[in-house]
């Protein structure tokens, strides 16, 4: 397979545009799906990496988080011309497989953007706190390093990631209705989805209710003292968003399963999403204990990820009371 017809879908997609009719736009695709968009994916990775460099900014890769899964899914709908919906033979509409994993993925993406809008991510020169941290680390002295690091890490390999996440939906055949095993895991990646929204809104109110933005709450007295919230979701798990974010990719993972099984080569980028916002938790954790003295109280009592089953609120005082005892 040549690299011209690879292209080949992109400059017909050109050309369509600036016709009259560019709503009729659609690929004679001619390159696998997975193909093409492993390219785009790469380009966009390239694309943050030259703008990290002309801006000093490395937070690109997050601005486009939320954005480029659903783009990929859409791009796959595109790109085999399947229909959103499409009518079964007892006449009931129902969303084809790609476009109904499209749908559920811009839900995701559009809270998901606009939760990292409200906290300034798009803001100019806004970039995660935690770049500054990582740009200190002794090894990045040597310039070539960090610049292999930028590229080949937070550019590409994270670029190659939100594409991986997305690729169990080619498992699912395009075109077709999507199956009741597939609409059970739209739902389940929905509900998902409402879980992170929860957490996301719990800490969105309580750091605003600390920085006096909002009235404050009686039975929060101690977490705005203690500066982090232990109450609502994060009762549960130290970081109940990332949990859930965790368990959309792995439920979309789930697609591919039925096509090949639990353990197949579409689990890569649910694997390495896995790995990547466990250290991601860890490297977190290690600067909120630099910052918040009772943090490692809270670790000992609550997990860092998976919500615990049984109720947290006496291992928590307990916690907090060894703490105070070994403070005076």
């Amino acid at each position: 397979m040549s690299f011209a017809v690879v292209l080949q879908p992109f400059a017909e997609l050109g050309t369509c545009l600036m016709s009259a009719a560019p709503a009729a736009c659609a690929p004679a695709a001619a390159a696998p799906p997975v193909v093409a968009s492993g390219i785009l994916a790469f380009g966009i990775g390239v694309l943050c990496y030259v703008l990290s460099c002309l801006t000093g900014n490395d937070s690109w890769v997050d601005r486009l988080w939320s954005i480029v899964p659903p783009a990929h899914m859409w791009f796959y709908v595109w790109y085999t011309k399947t229909p959103l919906f499409t009518s079964t033979a007892s006449g009931t509409v129902l969303p084809t497989a790609y476009g109904g994993y499209a749908l559920v993925a811009t839900v995701w993406g559009i809270r998901l953007t606009f939760n990292f809008w409200r906290r300034g991510g798009y803001q100019p020169g806004g970039e995660d706190y935690r770049w500054e941290h990582v740009r200190s680390w002794p090894v990045w002295k040597n310039r070539v390093l960090w610049h292999l690091f930028s590229f080949g890490f937070i550019s590409v390999f994270q670029q190659w990631l939100l594409w991986a996440i997305t690729l169990p939906v080619l498992s699912r055949e395009p075109r077709k209705v999507a199956a009741p095993v597939d609409l059970g895991i739209m739902v389940a990646t929905l509900t998902f989805i409402l879980i992170e929204t929860i957490a996301d809104q719990q800490q969105w109110n309580f750091q605003n209710e600390k920085r006096d933005n909002k009235p404050r709450r009686a039975e929060l007295a101690d977490d705005y003292k203690r500066g982090f919230l232990t109450h609502g979701l994060f009762a549960r798990s130290r970081h109940p968003n990332v949990w859930a974010e965790q368990q959309i990719w792995t439920t979309i993972y789930a697609a591919s399963m039925i096509t090949y099984g639990p353990a197949n080569w579409f689990g890569l980028g649910c694997l390495a999403l896995v790995l990547l916002t466990v250290r991601s938790c860890a490297l977190t954790e290690q600067l909120s204990a630099a910052k918040y003295p009772a943090y490692r109280a809270y670790a000992r009592a609550v997990p860092m990820l998976v919500p615990a089953t049984r109720s947290t609120t006496e291992p928590l005082k307990a916690s907090f009371a060894k703490l105070e005892t070994k403070s005076k």
